[in-house]
């Protein structure tokens, strides 16, 4: 990301840009581009997100050399993520009440709800 806002030839600033992972994009997409945010679990993978305060994390900003307005917004993964657009959803309204990706939707999708249950994924590690 650094190399393209900063270094390339095509560089991203004056544009509208979101820096954000492919969970922001789908959301976006999926409510007349009304939602740019992310889950706090999401965030928490990109190195600049403190996962103690639950919030973009200013110096790690500031060391990767990355602007704070261009990242998408963090909210907890159960929330009011807004509504479909029926022409992308098949027809459907629907309320977006979650977002998980990853192993924390292989844990939901194992049914693993309780505290002290466990599953192994391996995908892009392994996890236990």
């Amino acid at each position: 990301m650094n190399f393209i806002l900063y270094r390339s030839d095509e560089h991203l600033w004056g544009f509208n840009v979101v820096l954000a992972s492919s969970d922001v994009w789908l959301m976006y997409m999926r409510t007349w581009g009304r939602v740019v945010i992310t889950d706090v679990t999401t965030a928490s993978r990109t190195m600049f997100f403190n996962i103690n305060s639950l919030i973009w994390d200013d110096d790690l900003l500031r060391f990767f050399e990355m602007p704070k307005f261009a990242l998408p917004d963090v909210v907890p993964s159960a929330y009011d993520f807004g509504i479909t657009d029926p022409s992308k959803c098949a027809g459907f309204f629907a309320t977006i009440c979650a977002s998980l990706v990853d192993q924390q939707a292989a844990l939901f999708g194992h049914t693993c709800f309780y505290s002290g249950e466990e599953k192994i994924t391996y995908e892009t590690g392994g996890f236990f």
